[in-house]
């Protein structure tokens, strides 16, 4: 995609959307910024970039890990090791609350006119950093369903479609026979609730699928939560859906697959990436759109909510059901591979800010916009886990997985090309996607073969059934 003309009158949802990002250019130009973060991560550069991009300079990071002048483009940088503070990524957003006063004095040396803009994580949750306003910042009471032992009240307003549950404290005499009532053959999933942060990316779940796995899985859950929701086990492709709240209304993206795959021996189910080639039935797909604009605007109109979430769930051929609500702006779009000029981090910070010419632009154009290129130019983003020990050298190689329908004949197989290193694997190009699109099947096989990982994805699942 291009930026429509200059001086014409954009005609088509793209152009329209495209004046966007002459409009954060023109508010970015020449501005200075302090990034704060707490880690080195894709994300993070992901946003620097666009910030460069769009003019701004990233005068300086604060970061919670160490990172080297130069990193994110940046001239300073302030390490919490340098100076005996060691804090835990979960930690790291409540620290800049209330920075110490020799962060705020290498500031004021720095910018003395306290002229610089704060950038934090998605978490950041203080609209003010050292005197200093933080754009684009996290509003806490947000963060009341992230929780995935709250959020079932949210679904049942919005009459979205969820599993059957029971909340209870983690060390609650009744929960073997909560786990009894709600098992339907395949087991129940344990999610812990946010008493201790909210959890992302597999963190907090537990598939228990007999009665005698639950003492474990309750073992891990002690002393990191306070209770849990158990919810019966629902099959399908595990994926996300991204929505935005505009003042306009509820934009609604493409569905896409998360890479969830499960390790059979702890019942711990691991995050592995994300995927946009994976297409859901579509009158399938356009009731997960309908519910999603439904879930936006019950957050506009309870937590007057403004900029993207996403709403995890499993898919089958003919249904969905949905398991958990982020209320931040997460990973798995792939925007960037369609239209890689878009700056969509900066974009969601200033409609969180209700900025105008952002927050009021018309939702149509932006879901047209974004779904064209997501579906125009599909990507996936897959990393998965390996036994440590497992691998000593970094390594790349290909080989040959079943693709069909229920794993395939030989004669149907991918060749799946890789990275295998240290702790990872990551899946660097598969010839061509199975029939519905999805990776998890393929990264799996791929990973055994190679590690001998023992891990099991949706399909694997499937055929045991």
């Amino acid at each position: 995609m291009t930026d429509s003309a200059v001086g014409a009158h954009p005609t088509t949802a793209a152009e329209r959307a495209s004046a966007v990002t002459d409009r954060l250019r023109a508010h970015w130009a020449g501005r200075e910024v302090v990034l704060l973060v707490n880690r080195d991560d894709g994300a993070t550069r992901a946003l620097a970039g666009e910030l460069r991009a769009c003019g701004a300079v990233v005068a300086a990071v604060v970061a919670g890990d160490r990172c080297a002048p130069g990193d994110f483009g940046a001239r300073h940088v302030w390490n919490c090791a340098d100076h005996g503070i060691t804090l835990p990524r979960s930690r790291f957003d409540a620290w800049l609350r209330e920075p110490p006063a020799e962060l705020a004095d290498w500031l004021d040396r720095l910018d003395p006119g306290r002229t610089w803009t704060a950038l934090g994580t998605t978490y950041t949750d203080t609209g003010e950093f050292c005197g200093r306003p933080v754009h684009g910042w996290w509003r806490r009471d947000w963060a009341h369903w992230e929780d995935k032992t709250e959020v079932d009240a949210l679904w049942e307003r919005a009459g979205t479609p969820a599993p059957p549950y029971e909340v209870l404290a983690v060390d609650s005499p009744g929960l073997a026979d909560a786990v009894a009532r709600l098992d339907r053959g395949r087991g129940v999933v344990l999610a812990a609730d946010a008493t201790r942060g909210a959890l992302g990316s597999s963190k907090g779940l537990r598939w228990v699928r007999r009665p005698e796995e639950l003492g474990a899985a309750l073992d891990d859950f002690r002393g990191s939560t306070d209770r849990l929701r158990v919810a019966t086990f629902m099959p399908g492709v595990p994926f996300s859906v991204l929505g935005m709240v505009l003042d306009s209304g509820v934009a609604a993206f493409e569905p896409f697959e998360i890479i969830t795959l499960r390790d059979p021996v702890d019942a711990r189910l691991v995050y592995g990436g994300t995927s946009t080639w994976w297409r859901a039935d579509p009158r399938v797909r356009e009731r997960i759109r309908h519910h999603t604009r439904l879930v936006g605007e019950r957050l506009a109109a309870e937590a007057d909510y403004r900029g993207m979430f996403s709403i995890d769930g499993l898919a089958t051929a003919d249904d969905f059901a949905v398991t958990e609500l982020n209320p931040r702006h997460v990973s798995g779009l792939t925007l960037w591979a369609g239209w890689p000029e878009f700056p969509a981090r900066l974009f969601n910070r200033a409609v969180q800010e209700r900025m105008a010419g952002f927050v009021d632009v018309d939702w149509r154009d932006i879901e047209e916009s974004f779904s064209d290129a997501i579906r125009r130019s599909p990507a996936y983003m897959v990393k998965l886990p390996v036994a440590e020990g497992a691998v000593k050298t970094p390594v790349t190689g290909i080989v040959r997985v079943p693709g069909g329908p229920q794993g395939g004949p030989e004669a149907d197989e991918r060749t799946l090309r890789y990275a295998l290193e240290p702790g990872a694997l990551r899946v660097l190009d598969v010839d061509r996607p199975r029939q519905d699109g999805a990776i998890a099947p393929l990264a799996a096989e791929a990973v055994n073969r190679l590690c001998s990982a023992g891990l099991v994805s949706f399909l694997d699942d499937e055929r045991a059934h």
